[in-house]
């Protein structure tokens, strides 16, 4: 007993999944089989919030008989540690890549993010649809390079959209998974620099819709920060050399 309290360690993974998702230091409802055990609160390793060294509690644990009947939570793949270098995928995990070789570790995702999904789809359709450019050039070797500077974008476009009809073949949308957990194709995600205050918010996507600032899946931040999950430090090197990192604050689904 702590402070009138029952404190008994969790080691669930929904519950962890739950937690890791959750804003630092609120209370979380832990669901089992049977319905709310009661809530959990998680501490940053270190703090002062335990003084033996964990970093979970499960705090007003309810009678089972007064335990509502839920439904089971699925099941959360496990994610990396704060730091560690995102879990090798079988496959193609990143976005970008192509779409025959992808293997995803989620096999759903919220309706929200399916449906972002959905829109850049069309939008790279769209996208491809479209005529030729007009092409204004004062010299052959000018028009060769606009030439191929189109090629290289609609290959790009014509990779994107591989990728993305993989990942719709790959995953449904559930009406009960709320997500956040983990950055995933479709989601939203806030992230901080720790040398500037303030949350930037992106949607990685080729081509992105009107909710947040493009980032593109195929840059170096954009690859490390997918199936990443809240409090993980991401870092990444860019092309000149520099080691850039930020801490992912939010996943929005």
């Amino acid at each position: 007993m702590r402070k009138g309290h029952a404190v008994v360690r969790v080691s669930h993974p929904e519950v962890h999944a739950m937690i890791r998702a959750a804003i630092a230091h609120a209370d979380v409802p832990v669901l089992g089989d049977d319905g709310q055990v009661g809530l959990a609160r998680h501490h940053a390793p270190g703090s002062s919030g335990t003084s033996d060294g964990r970093t979970t509690e499960l705090l007003r644990a309810r009678p089972a008989a007064d335990r509502a009947p839920v439904k089971s939570l699925p099941a959360v793949p496990r994610q990396p540690t704060r730091g560690d270098e995102p879990t090798p995928v079988t496959g193609s995990a990143v976005p970008g890549g192509a779409g025959a070789s992808l293997r995803l570790p989620v096999d759903r995702l919220s309706v929200a993010a399916h449906r972002r999904v959905q829109r850049e789809l069309q939008r790279v359709q769209d996208a491809l649809d479209q005529p030729l450019p007009e092409i204004v050039a004062v010299d052959s070797s000018s028009r060769n390079a606009q030439l191929a500077d189109h090629d290289r974008r609609r290959q790009a476009l014509q990779e994107r959209r591989s990728h993305l009809r993989a990942v719709l073949d790959q995953v449904v949308p559930g009406s009960s998974l709320t997500g956040g957990a983990m950055v995933v194709p479709g989601c939203l995600v806030g992230v901080e620099d720790p040398d500037e205050p303030g949350i930037m918010t992106y949607e990685i996507a080729m081509l992105a819709g009107d909710e947040a600032e493009r980032l593109s899946p195929d840059t170096p931040q954009g690859k490390a920060l997918m199936w990443r999950e809240v409090g993980d430090e991401v870092s990444w090197q860019t092309e000149r050399g520099t080691r850039m990192r930020v801490i992912v604050r939010y996943i929005q689904d």
